[in-house]
């Protein structure tokens, strides 16, 4: 199967074409906040690549930017309806998890737990926990980060936009933070979405919107006085 995969749930944006569970084309902008711009442009660049066609498109369903899920959902939803492919999601914080996951030896990846992690607010968090079958162990949620808040009493792997938050507060010694390159990109989903075209585990295309976890609040220009 050739899946067209997009991701934009952060600061960067990617796409990527996977044929099986291979990666034959991927673009990267590393530019901040170039969703609307980039995102057209690397679709474009993609499917010329597979002049075959696409059987599926896969997005990153969230939790991430408001905005940058939107610019990636409502793109991979025109293009499911343009071409009559099914949609594909995978969340945002799995995506992180298993990219961690397969950059832990197996010896230590074995009983140890991952907790991805989505810089929000002050001293929150989007965080899920995983095991080390990538099983879900805590289910999405927005965190205010403790000390003890992911004490499990085994190996911990946080990774993600928002672990520097935690690193600064944790004394549990459990609690590791490897070193590298953890944000979701397009590639990543490569895996998880032949896994779900396989099963067949596809989203309503009209009614599919992507997993905010909190309604997004819009804010008055702080240079700007209205009368």
């Amino acid at each position: 199967m050739t899946i067209l995969c997009i991701e934009t749930s952060g600061a960067e944006c990617s796409v990527a074409v996977s044929v099986g569970e291979n990666v034959v084309f991927e673009r990267v902008s590393e530019a901040g906040q170039s969703h609307a711009e980039k995102l057209g442009v690397f679709t474009e660049e993609a499917l010329q690549a597979v002049p075959n066609g696409i059987d599926a498109v896969a997005v990153s369903g969230g939790p991430g930017s408001y905005t940058g899920l939107r610019i990636g959902v409502s793109l991979a939803k025109g293009l499911c309806f343009g071409l009559q492919t099914p949609l594909i999601s995978i969340p945002t914080l799995y995506i992180i998890a298993a990219k961690t996951a397969a950059a832990v030896a197996v010896p230590d990846r074995r009983g140890a737990l991952f907790c991805p992690m989505i810089d929000a607010r002050r001293k929150e968090v989007y965080a899920a926990v995983y095991d080390d079958t990538l099983n879900i162990v805590r289910a999405t949620e927005a965190v205010v980060l403790t000390d003890g808040t992911f004490n499990y009493g085994k190996p911990v792997y946080f990774s993600g936009s928002g672990t520097a938050k935690f690193k600064s507060i944790t004394t549990d010694e459990n609690a590791v933070f490897p070193e590298g390159d953890f944000n979701p990109k397009a590639a990543d989903m490569a895996i998880a979405a032949a896994k779900a075209f396989i099963d067949r585990r596809f989203e309503d295309t009209a009614y599919f919107e992507p997993f905010y976890l909190k309604d997004f609040i819009a804010t008055k220009p702080k240079n700007k006085v209205f009368t």
